[in-house]
């Protein structure tokens, strides 16, 4: 932010527009043309533009400003307040909505947050222990305006369409089971006894649900319960231990709210590092549903289309199918209407491009590493992998080579030649795992922390927290998995070096240049 504001001198840019130019300025030039952008900090470190939704409801016209991270998408209209009146998103501007690139937002406040928020994905993308992820989403849903009587029992319109939700929505593209949780339904083997209390539903988000859906009124900091005056409170996401990793979606009114100077209950989620929640999908300010039974309301609409685009895809990115499901409406948010509402209002808080693993996955079969001091093969057991090399110690830009596999992925076709420095490699396919590895003739490793399965490949590999002064000094860690270093002739540790508790750490000494990643 600090390089953004004085690298831009344009007095008459908002820090907002500023950010915008900048990320524009990267999407550009299309040799390095990004796809995904990650907002790192909450509303008062990285700004957010807040831009007018206006909409007819059952009470009348309603109009508010919500904070909406689409606008740092968006090039064909780089200034949304066209008309200079201190609102932004105006139909009056008549602006562009229409997103070019992916981008969503993780709130970190501190050094912790980030902290916690980087170590959970890293976690979650490179642990090879797939044991933790659950093919199973819980659907909880509370009455938001309707009641009816159906089979002689009650039903209220956040079961129907909750029930409509997963039987349209998600499970012709994906083949997890749904657990039911209502406030007049629930598979719980406490039956109808069961209600939708605060205390239960903390019981039910600490067994680890791949994904949580929670249809039902909320506020900033909680989400109403069964019972009138029990809410689900942000107390309680800070507080919450779930041993798994959960995707979180909901169309409660004002849950997402970051731009608030106290953590909204979204927050409260992502921030905790117990909690292990990926990524809450919700509204910044109130939503707009509707008390239908059979017929989702526009807010399960987009959600839907969430769900339907990341069980669809190949990728499964989750900044992918917001960005895909948002495109899906975008026609019809040309007038102020609940469609653009929501469009607007619905925000993600994830890293973008992460890809969700919606099935039991495995690491990349067969990969191999073939390299004599200055010359790497690389080859696998799928085909057309995706392969990235760069350069470490300056961000790619001495060496900075990205492929998909070239032909049949058994012969030799992946060949780069002239690598004299220290490189990151990093494979990945969709649906796998992805294989990691530091190569270089002379490997340092410093102020480096490592996660999952890493492998590192060298004819001498140095470690410690000064061993080069090419990166600043700082301790080497081991966090999780396993790590196994592969060097021809000597490996030498001083300084800092710890291996946490439950991670593996392994030399290997080897004179072939041929190493099974």
């Amino acid at each position: 932010m600090e390089d953004i504001y004085s690298q831009d001198t344009h007095t008459d840019r908002s820090p907002q527009l500023k950010i915008k130019y900048a990320i524009k300025d990267y999407y550009e030039p299309y040799d390095r043309g990004i796809e995904y952008v990650l907002l790192g900090g909450d509303a008062s470190l990285v700004p957010t533009e807040s831009c007018h939704i206006q909409a007819v409801i059952s009470s009348g016209t309603e109009s508010t400003e919500t904070p909406a991270d689409t606008f740092y998408s968006s090039f064909t209209d780089m200034d949304w307040d066209k008309n200079h009146n201190g609102v932004s998103g105006e139909l009056t501007d008549s602006v562009c909505i229409v997103p070019d690139i992916i981008v969503t937002r993780l709130p970190a406040l501190n050094v912790n947050d980030a902290k916690t928020m980087i170590d959970r994905i890293l976690t979650y993308e490179n642990l090879p222990n797939t044991t933790n992820i659950v093919d199973s989403i819980l659907l909880c849903g509370v009455k938001m305006h309707k009641m009816w009587t159906e089979n002689g029992r009650p039903l209220s319109d956040m079961e129907g369409q909750s029930n409509k939700l997963f039987s349209d929505c998600i499970s012709p593209y994906w083949s997890g089971q749904a657990f039911r949780f209502y406030d007049t339904f629930t598979d719980h083997v406490n039956g109808a006894g069961y209600d939708v209390t605060f205390s239960n539903l903390q019981s039910e988000l600490s067994k680890g649900f791949s994904f949580v859906n929670v249809a039902t009124h909320g506020f900033k900091w909680w989400w109403n319960m069964e019972s009138e005056g029990d809410s689900y409170s942000d107390n309680l996401a800070s507080m919450l231990v779930n041993p798994h990793y959960t995707v979180i979606t909901s169309s409660a009114c004002q849950t997402n709210a970051f731009d608030f100077s106290s953590a909204c209950l979204s927050e409260a989620f992502i921030r905790n590092a117990g909690a292990n929640v990926l990524s809450y999908y919700g509204c910044s300010r109130d939503g707009i549903g509707s008390g239908g039974r059979t017929t989702l309301g526009i807010d399960m609409e987009f959600i839907g289309e969430l769900y339907k685009k990341l069980f669809s895809s190949s990728g499964h990115r989750i900044g992918k199918a917001i960005y895909d499901s948002k495109k899906m409406f975008v026609a019809n948010c040309n007038n102020y209407n609940s469609t653009r509402w929501m469009y607007m209002t619905l925000n993600g808080l994830d890293d973008p491009e992460m890809p969700i693993y919606t099935h039991q996955t495995t690491a990349i079969p067969n990969v191999t590493v073939n390299f004599n001091g200055s010359t790497l093969i690389s080859n696998s057991g799928v085909v057309r992998p995706f392969l990235c090399l760069k350069s470490r110690f300056d961000d790619g830009n001495s060496f900075y080579y990205y492929n998909y596999g070239n032909g049949d992925p058994w012969e030799g076709g992946n060949t780069y030649s002239n690598m004299n420095l220290e490189y990151t490699y990093c494979l990945t396919k969709d649906g796998y795992l992805p294989t990691f590895a530091i190569i270089g003739d002379t490997v340092h490793l410093q102020n480096d922390s490592f996660w999952g399965r890493c492998n590192v490949i060298g004819f001498h590999v140095q470690i410690g927290n000064n061993v080069t002064n090419q990166t600043s000094e700082g301790a080497v860690t081991i966090e999780n998995g396993s790590t196994v270093i592969t060097s021809h002739n000597d490996v030498t540790i001083s300084g800092e070096f710890e291996v946490k508790p439950g991670a593996e750490f392994e030399i290997r000494m080897s004179n072939e240049n041929i190493v099974n990643l």
